[in-house]
């Protein structure tokens, strides 16, 4: 789900957090580490969201890198 966007303009925002995020995090982390967080953290995050989340429909995706953006972010504050 990390790869998949509702529309235009949220992939165009995705990609813009993904590019800041691993920009400043490559700084600093190699690039597979911070590859890595950004994936693990999507899929951690689309797990949590799925599994806590109460939705108003079952037919509501779960989409978007948003998870992988904020692990990035996550990463960079602690550092």
């Amino acid at each position: 789900a990390n790869f998949l966007h509702g529309s235009i303009p949220h992939l165009v925002l995705n990609w813009i957090g993904v590019f800041a995020g691993v920009r400043i995090c490559s700084t600093f982390l190699p690039f597979l580490l911070t590859l890595s967080i950004f994936i693990l953290g999507g899929s951690l995050g689309l797990l949590t969201s799925i599994l806590i989340g109460s939705d108003a429909s079952h037919f509501i995706p779960h989409i978007g890198a948003s998870g992988g953006i904020f692990a990035l972010m996550g990463a960079y504050y602690v550092y």
